[in-house]
């Protein structure tokens, strides 16, 4: 990973490389709290980096494939969404959002 916060950077002034990772184990729901991180994770990663601020919503990173050189979203998620995507097939069912 490349530093990207003042943290990152103090922690790789001691590590050659770091390997930084959602907590979760495959195919189940990222721990959001730092119990149930320790709990699931624990003989699976060498360390825990927490804090103490709540986490109220998980979220998955988004995961994208390049295909004939254009990217492939096969998760949307953490850096673009909300951002609007096209939809080619129309519903017949009529929708608005109204604010409440």
């Amino acid at each position: 990973m490349l530093a990207s916060t003042p943290l990152h950077h103090l922690l790789l002034r001691d590590f050659l490389a770091l390997v930084m990772t959602s907590g979760n184990v495959s195919d189940e729901p990222v721990a959001y709290r730092d119990s149930d991180a320790v709990e699931s994770l624990t003989g699976i990663a060498d360390y825990f980096l927490g804090h103490d601020r709540r986490v109220h919503c998980r979220n998955d990173d988004s995961v994208i494939r390049v295909f004939q050189g254009k990217p492939i979203f096969l998760r949307r998620s953490r850096g673009y969404v909300p951002e609007a995507f096209g939809c080619t097939r129309r519903s017949s069912r009529s929708w608005r959002w109204e604010p409440s």
